[in-house]
């Protein structure tokens, strides 16, 4: 049996360190150190290597949409949408759906789907974010106020009746008093929706009286407190 240590270079060891950071072909072009110590990096050759990643590219081209109409270019102005929180309520008066800031796109990653968008706040270059085209609007000469488009905006409302919310209760069972809280069954454009004695006054403020009616339930006695003057 040949002895180990007169074929043993003194060079082997470092050649095989230098390797061990080196990107590799077989790993999607990461380096054996970095898939073996980060998990997220591990995960990319998992999915790249049993196919998944090819799944997800061809169920993509189905999902989204990348028509000339839906594309976005370097140097295009947008609106990014705000981040809602766990426990938003639904109310686009006092959540507004877009930053009040407008980006400029600086950079598209296309080398996989969804295509992925560098864009920089146009008052603050500091400010850098990576989204997806979902999340963006793109700002049009028609485009007033940062609203999305005029159409968006309410041009009738009908008030069908109110919902009252009953007062707070602990677990322990105590009863929390308060001011009674009212929300209004509504339709506006033509959908329904609910929404807060608040967010309606702001709302009527935007609207003449000839675009505001109330239903028969406001005619009783006992509910024209609630008609909102």
């Amino acid at each position: 049996m040949p002895d180990f240590f007169q074929f043993y270079n003194p060079n082997t060891k470092l050649i095989s360190h230098l390797k061990y950071f080196r990107p590799h072909s077989s790993l999607n072009n990461f380096a054996p150190f970095k898939v073996h110590h980060c998990s997220h990096t591990a995960s990319l050759i998992a999915r790249y290597q049993s196919g998944l990643l090819k799944r997800h590219q061809r169920l993509a081209l189905r999902m989204f949409n990348n028509s000339h109409a839906k594309r976005f270019q370097i140097n295009d102005k947008v609106l990014i949408k705000t981040k809602r929180h766990a426990f938003q309520k639904s109310s686009p008066i006092f959540y507004p759906t877009y930053e009040k800031d407008n980006y400029i796109i600086t950079n598209i990653d296309k080398k996989y789907l969804p295509w992925k968008y560098f864009v920089t706040n146009c008052n603050n270059m500091h400010i850098k974010k990576q989204l997806y085209a979902f999340e963006m609007l793109k700002i049009m000469h028609n485009n007033i106020s940062h609203q999305p488009s005029l159409h968006d905006m309410p041009k009738s409302i009908h008030i069908y009746d109110i919902i009252k919310q009953n007062a707070s209760q602990l677990r322990s069972g105590r009863t929390i008093d308060g001011k009674e809280v009212i929300f209004y069954r509504v339709t506006i454009n033509n959908t329904d929706d609910i929404i807060s004695e608040k967010g309606l006054r702001v709302l009527l403020k935007s609207l003449s009286s000839n675009s505001i009616s109330y239903s028969a339930f406001f005619d009783k006695l006992e509910n024209r407190k609630y008609i909102i003057h």
